[in-house]
């Protein structure tokens, strides 16, 4: 007899493959809690499908109720706010409706630390969860089976396994663990072959992992199909049932796929010792996958297996065949999905409006601007472009109204190449015409420099982010410029003592900004820590573009000059405004201990350190530095810096007299 099932999460990847394989195999309708539902459902199963809030009669009894736990429903860093937030809103709407059992797929990780057998109980609250996601379902099953016994509800709690063959998850959704893993592996082969085309062919990465233990992966058709069966067959409720295969999978086996699909050679071992610096950052890069790779443990499935055995649903050979075309079809997902990120690019940047005012000596001050919501002024580096800043600025045009600003005088007459300070006083002009009364500020390289001496002349923003920030010549901290700032110097001494030069310095300049690393016998494709400080291919024209003609070098020579004669060290205690101050491990162009240093003689600032990042980090590491900015910006004066992927932190707003005395 047809039942009516309520599915939420339909809108989700693993939502609509639940309520497609509930409609293949059954007569049931389904009432959709979500917006939408996905163009393929609606297609083939339009007749079966309705809307929860606008079409649900008021007294129809619900013989099923099916609701996605937070990793399930792909969010493996839980959004701001409870993570039951969805359930309490689902669970509001069902007051008083007539309703057969409520089933939750959940995950069997809900067990967090704890090792060996995993009975198809109650979790164990005695043992830790391991990241956030883990403590997120915990709190969502407590929810599903409080609320049911308080309504009278029978109940089960499904925990499926890693499901493998789950479609990537669309933005702004985050992929589930495995999904989450995968993405991290091929987000970090793009970036390795942007620096060095060919190094991953010859070195294999290696990941720490625990020779007892593996990740239980699970196809999701067969997870799919196990709790139908159960809900279907099994008179059995108020409980708990683990979806998932006694034996764990064989890294080996997940090895040979991963390679298959992408090429990538992993290696499994004990010992972090044994890792370069290419590994160290892909291990921080997949930290939240970590312990699936570390803690051994096998799960009990006697309460579902026991219901499925004798359907056949067990997994045969070619169900591990097809484990091979799952990770390459989700290898190609994610492939068209960074092709379609990349296209957005371009008109997400087009949107930006060409503004122009006139200079106190008449010349024109040009200045793009777009969007609405908070003002974010991005303040650039002299002679660079909006390379760099490609992702950053697509990202916050869709919730800021975005001001983007370039220093001039690099390109065009000498004449018309104006000082810091003038800089400075125009950016102030830009302020006003756009009647900005207050904004936050990301500035990158030597813009971080003209950010602390507008804020000195006008105290405007709210918040601030200085990345891989170039601050020389400070007192007290000329020990840490770098062999590129004394190099850089000399030349454009060089040049402005002698302009005629400018042909002979432009090839040294161009090879200093876009250095190839040292070859030698053992790493013919370059150390693994001189390969990371590389800046990727596609930003190499726009990073040497002040070095293409003799007369940009003259006047960047000029201004950099100019730059080197403003010590901004007696401006630092009158900036107030909260700072996050970001440094790269492995920069080569500043130093990312003097970020740490003057975010030590600001009054409100913190630092942190991007692991195994170069200078190019904005957009290299564009997603880090996107996440942090945004949580910075939610709440500045209590924001704390943490990620894998940072090297070292220090405290923010440490105490007036813990800071050193201001020179």
């Amino acid at each position: 007899m047809p039942r009516t099932i309520l599915i939420t999460g339909i809108d989700k990847p693993l939502g609509s493959l639940l309520a497609a394989y509930i409609l293949a195999n059954s007569q049931d309708s389904l009432l959709c809690w979500a917006d939408e539902t996905p163009d393929l459902l609606s297609k083939t199963f339009a007749p079966r499908l309705r809307f929860f809030e606008s079409s649900r009669s008021k007294n129809e009894r619900i013989d099923e109720v099916w609701s996605l736990g937070p990793t399930q429903a792909l969010t493996l860093n839980p959004p701001p706010g409870p993570p039951t937030r969805g359930l309490t809103r689902l669970q509001a709407s069902l007051h008083g409706a007539q309703i057969g059992v409520f089933n939750h797929v959940s995950t069997v990780y809900v067990a967090g630390s704890k090792q060996g057998l995993i009975r198809e109980e109650p979790f164990d609250g005695q043992y830790a969860a391991n990241n956030p996601a883990e403590e997120s379902e915990r709190a969502a099953e407590r929810a599903v089976v409080n609320w049911s016994q308080e309504a009278g509800i029978a109940w089960r709690i499904f925990r499926p396994a890693l499901l493998l063959g789950v479609p990537l998850a669309p933005a702004p959704f985050s992929p589930g663990p495995l999904q989450g893993f995968l993405t991290a592996l091929f987000r970090f082969q793009e970036l390795i072959h942007s620096k060095s085309p060919g190094y991953l062919d010859h070195h294999p990465l290696r990941l720490a992992s625990n020779p007892s233990a593996s990740p239980h992966i699970i196809p999701v058709e067969q997870a799919l199909g196990w709790m139908f069966q159960v809900s279907r067959t099994s008179a059995r409720r108020n409980d708990y049932f683990h979806i998932a295969n006694l034996a764990s999978s064989s890294l080996k086996t997940l090895s040979q796929h991963i390679r298959d699909a992408t090429g990538l050679q992993l290696e499994w071992i004990e010992e972090l010792s044994k890792q370069d610096p290419i590994d160290t950052l892909l291990q921080a890069r997949i930290a939240a996958f970590s312990c699936y790779l570390t803690q051994p443990r096998c799960f009990d499935n006697s309460h579902s297996h026991s219901i499925v055995v004798g359907n056949d649903l067990s997994p045969h050979d070619e169900d591990t065949r097809n484990e091979g075309n799952s990770f390459e079809s989700f290898h190609q997902q994610w492939m068209d999905s960074r092709q379609r990120a990349r296209r957005a690019l371009t008109p997400a940047l087009e949107s930006l409006s060409r503004r122009m005012i006139s200079a106190e000596d008449g010349s024109p001050i040009e200045y793009q601007a777009a969007g609405s919501g908070p003002v974010l002024l991005c303040i650039n580096a002299t002679g660079q472009d909006a390379s760099v800043w490609r992702w950053f600025v697509a990202h916050f045009l869709n919730n800021h109204r975005l001001i983007y600003w370039s220093p001039r005088g690099t390109y065009g007459p000498p004449s018309r190449c104006p000082s810091l300070t003038s800089q400075c006083a125009e950016l102030e002009l830009i302020l006003s015409q756009e009647e900005v009364q207050q904004c936050r500020i990301v500035a990158w390289c030597s813009g971080a420099k003209i950010a602390i001496e507008l804020l000195n002349r006008r105290p405007i923003a709210s918040a601030m982010v200085l990345v891989t920030g170039a601050f020389t010549p400070m007192k007290g901290l000329e020990h840490l410029e770098t062999t590129f700032q004394r190099t850089l110097q000399q030349m454009c001494r060089m040049v402005n003592q002698r302009g005629e030069t400018a042909a002979l310095v432009k090839t040294a300049m161009v090879s200093m900004v876009t250095n190839n690393p040292a070859f030698t016998p053992d790493f013919p494709q370059g150390k693994p820590e001189d390969v990371l400080a590389l800046a990727s291919q596609e930003l190499r024209t726009s990073i040497a573009k002040p070095f293409a003609h003799e007369e940009s070098i003259r006047n960047y020579s000029s201004q950099v000059a100019d730059y080197a004669s403003h010590d901004i060290s007696g401006m630092l205690k009158k900036v107030t405004v909260p700072t996050l101050l970001l440094g790269a491990e492995l920069d080569q162009i500043v130093s990312p201990e003097a970020s740490k240093m003057v975010s030590e003689r600001l009054p409100a600032a913190c630092f942190a350190e991007l692991r195994g990042a170069s200078h190019y980090c904005l957009y290299e590491n564009a997603e880090l530095i996107i996440e942090l900015a945004e949580r910075f910006f939610d709440s500045p004066r209590t924001f704390r810096p943490a990620s894998p992927e940072l090297a070292r932190t220090s405290p923010a707003f440490a105490p007036a007299d813990a800071r050193p005395p201001q020179e």
